[in-house]
């Protein structure tokens, strides 16, 4: 049951993201329908907890799933969210994972982000939020097995399929 719940919710974030890109529904459409998932996400979260990465190889997706949802939240449940798993170990939310939420939530709070991962798109430029230490990202981002930020910016490019290092070589 959370599962199919988790997946359906995945499935409708993803929709709606794209027909936002494609100028098919307005930012305030985008909003309501994302409260919605929103909403359902946080109580299925409440009632069954976070999905983590080690449970088992079926519910690999859903955890995938969970991460990407979890980025989508408004920042305050996305932080009461995280409070809840912060404390799981690297088997359960995986390094890179956690690297992406911090992140979110630091630029969100207009702070310098640690690993580089938020980005905004101007035209066909990346530019990078702030990064607090960009002499030694790559290194940080070496040990949670993440690409450098120019291998990233191929792949946000569309050039790559993972940015995983062992992916990109």
């Amino acid at each position: 049951m959370k599962k199919n719940k988790i997946l359906s919710l995945h499935k409708h974030d993803q929709n709606n993201l794209k027909m936002f890109g494609r100028g098919l529904i307005t930012p305030d459409e985008l909003t309501n329908r994302s409260r919605i998932i929103y909403r359902n996400f946080s109580k299925i979260v409440k009632q069954y907890g976070f999905p983590k990465h080690n449970e088992s190889i079926s519910e690999g997706e859903i955890y995938k799933a969970s991460v990407v949802l979890l980025l989508h939240v408004p920042v305050s449940k996305m932080r009461e969210i995280y409070e809840s798993i912060k404390g799981f170990k690297d088997n359960e939310l995986l390094p890179q994972d956690r690297a992406y939420i911090v992140d979110k939530m630091l630029v969100i709070s207009k702070k310098r982000q640690i690993y580089g991962t938020q980005f905004n798109r101007v035209g066909n430029k990346i530019l990078f939020f702030p990064i607090r230490d960009e002499e030694n990202v790559n290194k940080l981002r070496k040990k949670i097995n993440l690409c450098t930020l120019s291998q990233y910016i191929k792949f946000i490019k569309g050039r790559r399929k993972s940015v995983l290092r062992e992916n990109i070589q």
